[in-house]
């Protein structure tokens, strides 16, 4: 069911231009190192016009995690999602929980209001359309 949704979702973000063209992940002919390679060119460019350029470096390694659900789904019917898409992502979303155990105790159970499941194929998908 999960690649099922995913080629659909990923066909919806094409036609609909749901993302930007600088996006390179999960977009058919492209790659991070086209991105790269992309990217070096605009610096170098800039470079060699004397033009300054500021930067900023963003680690977003623990960006899944933090996906807000109240953003996502409503993004994803203002992007056109049809509502059966849109409640079988909620359902995917919703309903799970987590705890900490630290030195053999285990805190109480918590939902989980934000993030996608990790190690899923809709997850980069789904933080892409969470950062348009």
């Amino acid at each position: 069911m999960n690649m099922i949704l995913l080629e659909a979702t990923l066909r919806h973000i094409v036609e609909r231009d749901v993302t930007e063209d600088s996006q390179h992940g999960f977009t058919k002919n492209k790659s991070c190192l086209i991105n790269l390679a992309a990217f070096y060119n605009g610096v170098t460019t800039l470079v060699d016009k004397f033009k300054g350029k500021d930067m900023i470096y963003l680690d977003v390694c623990k960006g899944f995690d933090t996906v807000p659900h109240n953003i996502l789904l409503p993004k994803l019917k203002r992007y056109g999602f049809d509502g059966w898409t849109v409640r079988w992502i909620r359902n995917w979303l919703e309903g799970r929980s987590k705890t900490i155990v630290v030195n053999n105790s285990m805190y109480k159970w918590m939902p989980v209001k934000s993030g996608v499941p990790q190690w899923s194929i809709l997850e980069l998908v789904m933080f892409n359309i969470s950062m348009t």
